[in-house]
């Protein structure tokens, strides 16, 4: 909000859930932010040490994507419909948040980018922005890459993950 002031700890997060109406599929879109903490990548000021705040960081994460599965499950995922899952994740692809919650459990399938960009944020050692597809077997195939361009890298702080999938009927 323009109004809003506070820092990583306080900032409000969110998953916006949409549907697209295509002609042969009307797949759900949720752009989501997860959580991050102010000091998880880095030693910051008078907080706990980066690994705790590390720790606590994927916990909320963890929280956060159970809360989404919770939101999905009546409409979503319980009758197979296609969702796809994007946006800012503030986790590694091995996070419990991606790889248990919402792979294992979930039936999502992560699309791996096939460009060796090392990661979509300056702070992060791999990629924290994702894509993924629900239910994971309707994914015929993808290509996935990383945007890394001038003007990628001028208009965010994050750089785009962007998909061309197939999805079986």
């Amino acid at each position: 909000a323009p109004l809003y002031e506070g820092n990583r700890d306080t900032e409000p997060r969110y998953a916006l859930l949409s549907r697209i109406k295509l002609p042969e599929l009307t797949p759900y879109v949720v752009g989501l932010h997860l959580t991050t903490l102010v000091g998880e990548r880095r030693q910051e000021g008078a907080y706990p040490t980066q690994a705790e705040r590390s720790e606590a960081a994927r916990a909320l994460r963890v929280e956060q994507a159970r809360r989404l599965l919770d939101l999905m499950q009546k409409h979503v995922l319980e009758h197979g419909e296609v969702a796809f899952l994007l946006g800012d994740f503030n986790a590694a692809a091995s996070e419990p948040c991606i790889s248990s919650v919402l792979v294992e459990e979930g039936g999502f399938k992560r699309l791996n980018p096939t460009n060796d960009v090392e990661s979509t944020h300056p702070e992060a050692i791999e990629p924290i922005d994702h894509i993924l597809v629900h239910p994971g077997e309707r994914l015929v195939e993808y290509r996935c890459w990383i945007v890394d361009t001038p003007q990628a890298r001028e208009a965010s702080d994050h750089l785009p993950v962007v998909a061309e999938v197939t999805i079986a009927p």
